[in-house]
């Protein structure tokens, strides 16, 4: 129970998690022609000391980019979206809608883009334990007579029914997005329907900065260029970073990690490595920070290979903040971004976040609250002590009691609830989340008494980006599944009475709900300004207000129909 707890907080609390290039799993055929990297991961072993880095700046000939790729990453200009050129036509087994199927009196609109008539695929809408309202894309993938064909965020049909129907994830990387033709992998630009790199490989990822990682086997994978060239060859035990706004390539590769630079791949440095961890992003004037793995410990290093700690630690975790936990002979430790150890490692547990550490010494917990003092703040007194965090006051546990402490340790809530209790900053100060016993269910408390009992799933992080930060509705759900919204003090300003909600969406004030099984959007008085005859909405787009919307097959009620519609606003 108390490592879900601590998930749960460190998700709420901290938010800085690296980002790796996942490494594709490899199998073993022949190649012919482009595939890519794989990445790490990082567990150490003993610690030994370890021999200084060679420092040579240039790779050897069997690791050299490709000779094929002589020029610079090509980086295209802006693409305009593609717009529809008139309704498609109707399929012998199109849905008819209603004469009227759309009603507002605030002026909203709902203009069909297709028929009716395409199929919503194979996946479940309700298949998913957390609330996650409708889902956002930047380009819709129809189905049609077990085939299908990409349509961008406007609403334009791009590619023929041709294409394999696969569980889309709606979302693009720079406009690029894997499409499947006939069980093989390639990439289409969703803006206007170019083909970027062609269907000829087990999986395609589009990485950004015009580079695609390309599953040839299972054993072999090509990191690839717009123009298919191949930059590196990956095997499945190879890692590879692409750090841009270093203009940086990390390729760990036969027991060293080269350095590119990702503009014309002119090597930068070489040094032994093993293992290959992203401990840290590049931000403002610093560089990305390199978890380096050799001779049986790991050191850190900088994008261009420059040494800030020698290899000495048996792990080194992920930096949050300027801050990573440490482990050596067993006992952990904090670094800081330099290289200085600023808490030595003397701890048989330690959690690290943005500015403060929970400790832990004979199943003891207490917090050092400010690292660079390296000195307990909060005693070892408690059962657990959770995360400061951005807020005031952090969780601890005494005798399987939770309550809240501020920074000088005082406890301003004493250990009176069965489950955790933390601050959020979607609430007002003062107002506190309890956890309840279900997924994403909560409570809230204020000033000792029960605001919002704890059986209500709240959404507390956006579910699709559509909200606007800062957004000062809540969503929330009561133990009879119906939705409503809660304001910063846990009290609801739109009574639950929706079959499911969404946030309101970034600058437009409205939210998409549905009520009594149709689809609808709402102002922020919870009234309806546009109702349809849809009953669900798969996914639509922030911008454009283009949605996929569902209705019934009047052939097979059980059934539905999905047509492509964008909303219009009041004049």
């Amino acid at each position: 129970m108390k490592t879900a707890w601590i998930l749960a907080a460190l998700l709420l609390f901290s938010g800085c998690t690296p980002t790796l290039l996942k490494p594709y799993p490899a199998s073993s055929d022949s190649i012919s022609a482009s595939a890519e990297p794989a990445p790490p991961a990082s567990s150490p072993d003993a610690s030994d000391v370890p021999e200084e880095p060679s420092g040579e700046p240039s790779p050897s000939p069997d690791v050299q980019p490709s000779a094929s790729t002589t020029s610079s990453v090509k980086r295209e200009p802006a693409v305009e979206m593609t717009l529809p050129e008139g309704m498609p036509p109707a399929a012998s087994d199109a849905v008819k809608l209603p004469a009227q199927y759309v009603w507002s009196e605030a002026g909203y609109g709902l203009e069909l883009l297709t028929p009716v008539q395409y199929t919503p695929g194979d996946w479940d809408t309700d298949s998913h334990e957390e609330p996650r309202g409708f889902r956002t894309g930047d380009f819709f993938l129809l189905k049609q007579g077990g085939k299908s064909a990409v349509a961008n965020a406007n609403g334009a049909i791009l590619t023929g029914f041709d294409l394999d129907y696969n569980d889309p994830r709606w979302c693009s990387k720079d406009g690029m997005a894997e499409i499947f033709r006939d069980g093989k992998a390639g990439i289409i630009d969703v803006r206007d329907g170019s083909m970027v790199i062609p269907c000829a490989y087990q999986a395609v990822l589009p990485r950004g900065n015009g580079l695609f990682e390309a599953e040839v086997n299972h054993d072999l994978t090509l990191l690839l260029d717009q123009d298919e060239n191949t930059i590196f060859e990956m095997e499945r035990s190879d890692s590879c970073y692409l750090i841009p706004e270093d203009n940086i390539l990390a390729l760990q590769q036969d027991g060293m990690l080269r350095l590119y630079r990702m503009d014309d791949y002119t090597p930068v440095n070489n040094t032994s490595c093993e293992k290959l961890s992203l401990l840290r992003e590049s931000r403002e004037e610093e560089k990305a920070l390199l978890g380096v793995y050799t001779t049986g410990a790991w050191g850190i290093c900088d994008s261009e290979g420059n040494e800030i700690v020698e290899p000495l630690y048996d792990d080194i975790g992920h930096f949050q903040g300027d801050y990573a936990d440490f482990t050596l002979n067993g006992k952990m430790g904090v670094l800081r971004y330099d290289g200085e150890v600023v808490v030595k490692p003397e701890w048989e547990d330690l959690i690290v976040y943005e500015d403060c550490a929970s400790v832990c010494k004979q199943g003891r917990w207490g917090m050092i609250t400010d690292l660079d003092n390296s000195e307990l703040g909060i005693e070892l007194a408690y059962d657990f002590v959770g995360a400061y965090g951005k807020g005031d006051y952090a969780v601890f546990e005494r005798n399987n009691k939770f309550g809240l402490l501020d920074r000088a340790g005082n406890e301003i809530i004493p250990p009176r609830y069965d489950d955790m209790i933390y601050q959020s900053d979607r609430l007002a100060t003062g107002y506190y989340l309890v956890q309840g016993n279900r997924p994403s269910s909560y409570g809230i408390v204020h000033d000792g008494k029960i605001v919002l009992t704890d059986n209500h799933q709240l959404v507390l992080s956006p579910l699709n980006g559509a909200a606007a930060e800062g957004e000062p509705y809540l969503l929330a759900c009561n133990p009879r599944e119906q939705w409503g919204y809660l304001d910063k003090t846990g009290k609801f300003v739109i009574d639950t009475k929706f079959d499911r909600a969404d946030e309101f969406i970034a600058g437009r004030d409205v939210a998409f709900v549905s009520l009594d099984g149709e689809i609808c959007l709402i102002d922020r008085d919870g009234r309806p300004v546009l109702e349809t005859v849809f009953t669900d909405l798969l996914c639509y787009n922030p911008e454009t207000m283009v949605g996929m919307f569902a209705y019934p097959d009047p052939a097979d009620p059980e059934e539905q129909k999905v047509c492509l519609a964008q909303v219009t606003f009041p004049e």
